[in-house]
C-alpha cells in the first residue's frame, strides 16, 4: 500500500510538472501570437543643447549631447513624466509625440536627439525601419541613418528583453521609425539596387547589385549569388564576407550571348537572383536560402541606357547614364566626342542624361556622384566623376581632344571644381547655376578661425577652394550659365566668377537668364549656345604646348597638366604652383615653382614621336640652370628634385618615400580598394566599440556613396594576409581601436613612429604620454603599395569620440595626423592635442606638427 501510495504521489508530480509546462508554453506562444508583427514608435522625448544647428561644414563639430553620451552623463528621460532631466549643461528632456502619420516633426528635432522607449519579451533580432535621421544609437550601438529620407535603410539590430532606448539624431526634418521581426536571418532586399539596361544588340556580361541582409550574430561567410533568365547563361559569384547584424550590396551577374534575342524583345528582363550557401566539405548540395524575381530594363545602344563598372574605390557596381550619338551621324574619319555632365542635388545620373537630346557624333556621359546627393562633386564624388570620364573613353573611343564638361546647381559646383583640378582633360566647361565653393555657397556663416592651429587643419580642404585655382582656366573655353532670379544658387555665384575671370581670361562667355529660375527646363542644361560654344573649342597636343600655369593643392587630388607632372610638396596639401614656358629653339624650358620639392617632365606628353634622339633639354629653374642630357627614349619621366634650395636630376635608383601612390592625407585611405579591420582582443566593450564603428563606417559609405566594403575582423585579416598575401598587397587598410586590441595593428602599423596603446599615445620614441586622446592617422604601407589609417584611441571614451568625426562628408579633411581630447565636443580646436603632416619621407623629423 505505501509503494503505491508513493508511485501516486510521483505519477501527481509529473502530471503537474506537464500541466505547468503546457501552461507555460501556452502563455508563451499567447505572448508570441499577441506580439504586434510591426511596431511603430509613436512616443518620444526630445533634447536639445540650446546651441542649435551649426551653420557651414566643419571637420571637427562641436556637440554637447555626443559628449555627454559618450561620457554616459546623459541620463534617459523619465516615461512617466513630461519632462525629466537630462545632463548638466543641457535641456530637459520633453515628452515629444508622432503626428497623425506617425513620424516625429518640429524645429525641436533640429541639432538635437529624440529618444524612444521599446520594451520587448525577449532578447533577439528586429529591423529598424527608419527615415530623416543622420544616425541612431541602439543601447549605445551607433547605426546608420537615412538622412534623406529615402526608404533603403532598414538595418538588422538587437533588442534586450525588457527596457530599450532608441536614440535618433536629427538629419533633414522628419523622423519615422517602425520595428518589425524579419522573416528570415539572411536575405536579399530590392530597397537598394543598380542595375544596367540590358542592350539588345550588345550580347555579354551585365553587372548589377543588390542588398543581402544578415540579420544574425555571425559573420556571413560562404555564400553565392545565382542568376538565371531565359535565354541567358547562368552566373555564379561569391558574396563578400558581411558583419554581424549588417548589410552589404553585393554584385550579380547576367550573362547574354547572340542566342538570348527572343527573351530580349520586351522592354525588361525578369532575372531570378538566388542567395546560396555553398557545399561544404560536410554538406553536399548547395542550401538555398532566399530568392527574387527580379526586372532588368532591356534596350539597345541607340538609346539612352545605363552602363555599370566595378569601382576601383571599394569594388561596388557603379552605374553612369549614357547618350548615344544622333542615329546616323557617326563619322568614320573622326572619332565622337564627349560631353560628361554632372547632376543637381537629389538628381541621378539617368536622370541628368534624360534632359539631353541626342548630338551628332557626340556621347554624352552622366556619372552619378556616387549617390544622387553623394559628395557635393568632391572626394568620392570626385573620383566617381573621373573613373567614369575614363571607362566611356574607353569603351565609346571618344576623342580626348573634343571632351566637354557641363553641369547644373551641384554639378555647375562641379563643373568648377573637376575643371580647375583637370585643366588638360577638357576643352571646354559650361557651369550652370553653380556655385563656386563651401565658403562662398553652402559655408556661409560657418566659423573662420585664423589660429595656426586652424588653419592646418583647414590645408586638407584645399581642393574644396576653386577661386586658389581659377587660373588653370586659362587655355579653356569657359561658358557661365545662370537664370537671374535663382532662388536656390544665388546668382552672385556666376558674377563672382565673371569677375575672376575678367581679369585674365581671353574666352569666356557670360550668359546671364533674364526671369530664370534655378531649374527652368532642360534647356538649363542643354543650352544650345553653350553645345555650340563647345563643339568650336578642341584640347591641343600636349606636345606642342609651350607654356603651363598649373595650382594644385597636392597630388594626392591632381598631380598632372599637359607635361607636368607633381611629385611632392615642400608643405604637404598646400597650394603648389609652376609656371613653365617652353622655348622651341633652344629646346629650353624655364621654371617658376612654389612649395615645390619634387616634380618632372612626361617626354612623350613633351617631346613628338618624330623627335630624333639622343637629345638634350636645358632647364632654368627658380633661376638655376640646368642640363639634362643623353635622353634615349621618350618613354620616361625626368624628375627634378630640390635639396638643400638646389634642383637636381633624380637618380634612377631614387625611390620617392611620398609620392602620388601613397600621399595621403587622411582621408585619402578610403581608395584602392580599401577595407575596414576591426579588433577582436580587447574587452567586451572595447569590443563592441571596434566592430560596431567599423560597421557603422561601412554603412555610411554603403548609403552616401553606393559602396560595398570590406568589413573584417583583425583575425580574418590576418588569415588572409598569411594565405594570400597577393590578394591585399595594392589595397589600402583602416584599422579601429589601438595596437593593444587590434591584433593586425602591430603587422600593418609597424614602422609608425606614432603608437597608440591602452593607455597611452606617443610620437618617435618610447616615452608615452598618459592621457585620454582620440587618434586619426595615415602611414604608408610597408609592403605593397597603398595606405594604412587608423581611427581609435587611447580608452573607451576617446574611441567612441570619434564617431563624431564626418569623414563621409564632403567639404571637411584632416591631416596625416591627428590627436585631440574627446573635449572637441565642446570646445573645438582648442581639444587639439597634436596634428600635423610627417615630411616627404614619412619621417616626424622632417614634418610639421602644432601646437
Amino acid at each position: 500500500m505505501a509503494k503505491l501510495t508513493d508511485h501516486l504521489k510521483v505519477l501527481g508530480f509529473f502530471c503537474s510538472l506537464i500541466l505547468f509546462t503546457e501552461v507555460f508554453n501556452f502563455q508563451r506562444c499567447l505572448a508570441q501570437k499577441t506580439q504586434p508583427v510591426e511596431t511603430q514608435l509613436t512616443q518620444g522625448w526630445i533634447v536639445t543643447s540650446g546651441q542649435g544647428m551649426p551653420r557651414g561644414r566643419s571637420s571637427l563639430p562641436t556637440d554637447p549631447i555626443e559628449l555627454a553620451i559618450i561620457q554616459d552623463r546623459l541620463r534617459m528621460p523619465d516615461p512617466k513624466e513630461d519632462s525629466s532631466q537630462s545632463a548638466e549643461g543641457l535641456n530637459p528632456w520633453k515628452k515629444f509625440n508622432a503626428d497623425e502619420q506617425g513620424g516625429f516633426a518640429g524645429r525641436e528635432l533640429f541639432g538635437g536627439v529624440l529618444a524612444v522607449r521599446i520594451e520587448v519579451p525577449d532578447s533577439g533580432i528586429w529591423l529598424l525601419d527608419a527615415q530623416g535621421h543622420s544616425s541612431v544609437r541602439i543601447d549605445g550601438v551607433q547605426r546608420v541613418g537615412d538622412v534623406y529620407s529615402n526608404g533603403s535603410v532598414e538595418i538588422p539590430v538587437e533588442l534586450n528583453a525588457g527596457e530599450n532606448w532608441l536614440l535618433f539624431s536629427s538629419g533633414r526634418g522628419r523622423i519615422a521609425a517602425k520595428l518589425k521581426k524579419p522573416a528570415k536571418s539572411v536575405y536579399l532586399s530590392l530597397r537598394d539596387t543598380t542595375f544596367p539596361t540590358v542592350l539588345r544588340d550588345q550580347p555579354g556580361e551585365w553587372l548589377g547589385s543588390l542588398l543581402v541582409v544578415n540579420a544574425s550574430n555571425q559573420i556571413l561567410d560562404g555564400l553565392c549569388i545565382v542568376a538565371t533568365a531565359d535565354g541567358c547563361e547562368p552566373t555564379r559569384l561569391d558574396v563578400p564576407s558581411i558583419p554581424p547584424l549588417s548589410l552589404r550590396k553585393v554584385p550579380v551577374k547576367l550573362l547574354t550571348t547572340a542566342s538570348s534575342s527572343n527573351a530580349l524583345q520586351a522592354g525588361d528582363l525578369t532575372v531570378k537572383i538566388q542567395l546560396e550557401r555553398k557545399a561544404t566539405l560536410s554538406t553536399s548540395e548547395s542550401e538555398l536560402l532566399d530568392q527574387l524575381d527580379v526586372p532588368w530594363p532591356v534596350g539597345s545602344s541607340g538609346q539612352m541606357h545605363r552602363r555599370t563598372f566595378i569601382s576601383q574605390i571599394d569594388g561596388s557596381v557603379q552605374y553612369y547614364g549614357v547618350v548615344p550619338p544622333k542615329e546616323g551621324t557617326f563619322k568614320a574619319d573622326r572619332a565622337p566626342a564627349m560631353i560628361l555632365t554632372l547632376h543637381g542635388a537629389g538628381v541621378e545620373g539617368q536622370g541628368q542624361a534624360a534632359v539631353y537630346a541626342p548630338k551628332d557624333n557626340t556621347y554624352v556621359i552622366a556619372p552619378t556622384n556616387r549617390r544622387n546627393f553623394g559628395f557635393d562633386w568632391e572626394d568620392w564624388g570626385r573620383w566617381d566623376g573621373l573613373e567614369v570620364f575614363e571607362q566611356a573613353q574607353s569603351r565609346f573611343k571618344t576623342d580626348p581632344k573634343r571632351t566637354y564638361l557641363t553641369g547644373h546647381s551641384m554639378g555647375g559646383h562641379g563643373t568648377w571644381h573637376i575643371g580647375t583640378l583637370f585643366p588638360d582633360r577638357f576643352a571646354a566647361i559650361g557651369p550652370s547655376a553653380g556655385w563656386v565653393s563651401f565658403a562662398s555657397y553652402a559655408g556661409r556663416g560657418a566659423s573662420n578661425l585664423q589660429d595656426p592651429v586652424s588653419q592646418l587643419l583647414r590645408r586638407p580642404l584645399g581642393a574644396s577652394d576653386t577661386l586658389a585655382r581659377v587660373s588653370n582656366l586659362k587655355n579653356q573655353g569657359v561658358y557661365i550659365l545662370h537664370g537671374d532670379a535663382d532662388d536656390n544658387v544665388p546668382v552672385d555665384q556666376a558674377r563672382t566668377m565673371r569677375e575672376e575671370l575678367s581679369k585674365f581670361h581671353p574666352d569666356w562667355v557670360y550668359k546671364e537668364q533674364p526671369g530664370a529660375g534655378h531649374w527652368w527646363g532642360n534647356q538649363c542644361c542643354d543650352w544650345p549656345a553653350m553645345i555650340d560654344f563647345f563643339y568650336s573649342h578642341e584640347l591641343p597636343d600636349s606636345t606642342q604646348v609651350n607654356t603651363i600655369r598649373f595650382a594644385t593643392p597636392g597630388p594626392h587630388v591632381s598631380s598632372e597638366c599637359h607635361w607636368f607632372t607633381l611629385g611632392c610638396q615642400q608643405k604637404i596639401a598646400e597650394l603648389s604652383t609652376i609656371e613653365l614656358d617652353r622655348d622651341r629653339q633652344s629646346n629650353k624650358i624655364t621654371a617658376k615653382t612654389t612649395n615645390i620639392e619634387s616634380w618632372g617632365i612626361r617626354l612623350a606628353k613633351l617631346l613628338s614621336v618624330d623627335t630624333k634622339l639622343p637629345v638634350s633639354l636645358n632647364l632654368q629653374i627658380d633661376g638655376q640652370e640646368l642640363v639634362i642630357e643623353d635622353i634615349n627614349t621618350l618613354d620616361q619621366t625626368v624628375w627634378l628634385d630640390k635639396t638643400s634650395d638646389r634642383w637636381q636630376q633624380r637618380s634612377a635608383s631614387r625611390v620617392p618615400s611620398r609620392d602620388a601612390a601613397h600621399y595621403g592625407v587622411f582621408k585619402e585611405a578610403f581608395r584602392n580598394r580599401f577595407m575596414l579591420v576591426y579588433g577582436t582582443a580587447g574587452d567586451v566593450s572595447e569590443n563592441q566599440w571596434m566592430l560596431g564603428k567599423a560597421r557603422y563606417d561601412a554603412e555610411t559609405f554603403w548609403y552616401r556613396g553606393n559602396g560595398s566594403v570590406d568589413c573584417w575582423s583583425d583575425q580574418q585579416y590576418l588569415a588572409i594576409a598569411q594565405k594570400d598575401p597577393a590578394s591585399l598587397a595594392d589595397r589600402n587598410v583602416i584599422l579601429y581601436g589601438n595596437e593593444t586590441i587590434n591584433q593586425a595593428w602591430k603587422d600593418l602599423l609597424k614602422d609608425s613612429p606614432v603608437h597608440v596603446q591602452r593607455g597611452a599615445w606617443g610620437k618617435s620614441g618610447p616615452e608615452s604620454i598618459h592621457e585620454s586622446a582620440t587618434v586619426l592617422l595615415v602611414r604608408p604601407k610597408t609592403q605593397g603599395h597603398g595606405l594604412v589609417a587608423a581611427i581609435g584611441g587611447t580608452d573607451l571614451q576617446s574611441m567612441r569620440a570619434s564617431n563624431k568625426l564626418p569623414i563621409f562628408s564632403s567639404g571637411t579633411g584632416y591631416p596625416d595626423v591627428l590627436v585631440l581630447s574627446p573635449e572637441y565636443l565642446k570646445t573645438g580646436v582648442e581639444a587639439v592635442r597634436w596634428a600635423g603632416f610627417f615630411g616627404s619621407d614619412w619621417s616626424i623629423e622632417r614634418g610639421e606638427w602644432l601646437p
